[in-house]
This record gives C-alpha cells, sequence and structure tokens, in this order.
C-alpha cells in the first residue's frame, strides 16, 4: 500500500481523460455502505458540509441546502440531530450530502443493504428520483439482484474471487421507474430470469 491507498496490480482509471491517482478528483462523490452522518450536526449542517469544505459562499449553501432538503422529503427535519431520525432518514442525509456538491460522478457502496425492505424500496424511488433530476453518472455496488434491476441501465456481474466480470447486461425497462409497481410486471421478471441463471451459475460452481 502507498499512502494508505491498495497499488492495483494492473491497469489504471481515467476520469474525463485524466488518470486517478491518490485523492479522487472533485467531480466524484461517493455514499458509503454505513450511513455516516456525524452525530453532533443537524441534518441542514450535515448535508452542508461538502459546500463548506469548498469555501462555498454563505448564501449558497443555504439556497442549495435548502433544495436538496426538499429533494429528500427532509422538511421540518432541519434542525434535528441523527439520534432523532430513522435509518432511512439518516441515509437520505447522507445520499444529500454528496449530491449537494453536484459530482458527475456518484460511487455507491452498498448504502441500502442494511436497511428494510419497506425502507429501501422508499430510497429507490428517492434515488430514481433524483437521478431523473441530475442525470449522474451512478456506480452502484450490490448483492441485491432486485435492486440492479430496478435502478440500473446496465448490470456487471462479477464472478466470486478473484473477481472478474462474468456478463454485462443491459437492462431494457424504460424510465421513469416505479420501484414497487415494476416488481409487480412480466418484464421485470424476465429481467431478473435472465440474470439470475448467470448468477446460478456462480453458486453451483
Amino acid at each position: 500500500m502507498i499512502g494508505g491507498l491498495v497499488t492495483p496490480t494492473s491497469g489504471r482509471i481515467d476520469v474525463d481523460g485524466r488518470a486517478v491517482g491518490g485523492v479522487p478528483p472533485p467531480a466524484v462523490g461517493y455514499v458509503f455502505q454505513k450511513d455516516t452522518v456525524f452525530p453532533w450536526r443537524t441534518v441542514r449542517r450535515n448535508i452542508a458540509l461538502g459546500l463548506e469544505y469548498r469555501g462555498a459562499p454563505a448564501a449558497e449553501q443555504d439556497r442549495r441546502v435548502r433544495e436538496a432538503i426538499t429533494l429528500a422529503g427532509l422538511e421540518g427535519f432541519e434542525e434535528a440531530f441523527p439520534a432523532t431520525l430513522s435509518g432511512g432518514m439518516r441515509q437520505r442525509v447522507a445520499l444529500m450530502r454528496t449530491l449537494v456538491v453536484e459530482p458527475e460522478i456518484l460511487l455507491m457502496d452498498e448504502p441500502f443493504g442494511a436497511l428494510d425492505t419497506h425502507t429501501k424500496l422508499g430510497l429507490h424511488a428517492e434515488l430514481l428520483t433524483l437521478w431523473e433530476a441530475k442525470h449522474q453518472t451512478v456506480v452502484f455496488v450490490t448483492h441485491d439482484l432486485g435492486e440492479a434491476i430496478t435502478l440500473a441501465d446496465r448490470i456487471v456481474v462479477m464472478t466470486r474471487r478473484p473477481g472478474r466480470i462474468k456478463m454485462l447486461y443491459d437492462v431494457g425497462l424504460p424510465r421513469p421507474r416505479d420501484p414497487i409497481r415494476l416488481r409487480e410486471t412480466a418484464e421485470y421478471a424476465r429481467e431478473y430470469g435472465e440474470v439470475w441463471h448467470v448468477l446460478g451459475e456462480e453458486f453451483r460452481g
């Protein structure tokens, strides 16, 4: 490891034609598996954190945080502390803290994995709505096939260790998507079955 980073064995990552090394570029945002909101900051101040780091003027911070709170349906909780919020609400705060700085690329590492099904489906709807408004490039890691089909335009299926790409699958479901009604359709069942067949090969192996 170099400087706390894992040294790649091969290959490189380019963003806008430039190799990424060390600190990710400002255009990239990250949402962690566990909500990483700060317990001593209110909802408003948690969401404003990235804007503060970037030195955004106070008026701009206020405007963008208000817009983020409205998008995430967090009105009325601006001055609430994380300990008083549900897990789903805290994750919405964490998501908006990343989105408020308007990243062009959004990396999400199983952000809804620890949530119950009801809360997860609600956040799927939130994320789909936010994507329709912003159209970022999103790379979303999940072990939940239903989640992948609901959210993705393309699914990358990985093998077991050592992880290799096993299949690239383009999801043919139209947008906008309702994450609850979608799962009742024959089209969803067909997409699920095609990817599940490939995943089953990994389980049997």
